[in-house]
C-alpha cells in the first residue's frame, strides 16, 4: 500500500499528539535509582506514597482518594503536578491526594492496572469503586496544550480536575 504525503502528515500529527498527551509505557527508569520506604511523607497537601502496600483498588476509604500515578521521566506527568497540588489545597478535608511514582511503587502500579502508562489519575470512592482518567486528555486538549503558555495550561488542567473531583464528592 502506498501512502500519500497527506496521509503521512496526518499519521505523524496523530502520533505527535498522542506522545504529548501521554508518556506511554516505559520499562525502565533510565538508570535512576529510587528507594522504597515503608512510610509516607507529606509534600504540600499531596502525600507522596512510599509504601507499596498502602492503597489497592476495592479498599474502602473515609473520603474520596485521588491518586496521581506518575514518573519522573514523564513530561505530561510534570504538567499535572502543580494543578494537582492546587486541587489538593482546594479540597483539603474533603478528599485525600496521593502521588505514586510507578517506577518505585511497582505493586501499586500493577494493582491499579497502570502498567507504567502514565499519567493516570485514579479516583477511589469511599465504597472502594475506582475511576481512571488516563493521559492529559481528560484535563486539557492537545490544541489547548499546544496553544497555551504554562500558566494557562495549568489553569485549564486545574479547572478540569475540579470538575472531576466535584463530580466524585
Amino acid at each position: 500500500m502506498r501512502l500519500t504525503n497527506k496521509a503521512i502528515l496526518i499519521a505523524a500529527a496523530i502520533t505527535s499528539a498522542a506522545t504529548v498527551m501521554s508518556c506511554g509505557s516505559k520499562a525502565s527508569n533510565d538508570g535512576d535509582t529510587a528507594e522504597t520506604m515503608n512510610l509516607t511523607e507529606a509534600v504540600d497537601t499531596v502525600t507522596v506514597l512510599t509504601d507499596d502496600s498502602l492503597l489497592r483498588p476495592g479498599m474502602k476509604t473515609e473520603m474520596p482518594t485521588i491518586i496521581d500515578f506518575n514518573a519522573p521521566w514523564c513530561g505530561p506527568c510534570k504538567k499535572l503536578d502543580a494543578p494537582m497540588r492546587k486541587a489538593a489545597a482546594t479540597f483539603a478535608g474533603k478528599a485525600r491526594f496521593y502521588s505514586a511514582n510507578v517506577d518505585v511503587l511497582t505493586a501499586t502500579d500493577e494493582a491499579f492496572g497502570i502498567n507504567k502508562s502514565v499519567p493516570v489519575v485514579v479516583v477511589m470512592m469511599p465504597d472502594g469503586s475506582v475511576k481512571k482518567y488516563a493521559t492529559l486528555a481528560p484535563f486539557i486538549s492537545a490544541d489547548e496544550l499546544k496553544n497555551s503558555d504554562k500558566a494557562q495550561a495549568e489553569q485549564i488542567i486545574f479547572d478540569n480536575l475540579v470538575v472531576i473531583i466535584t463530580e466524585n464528592l
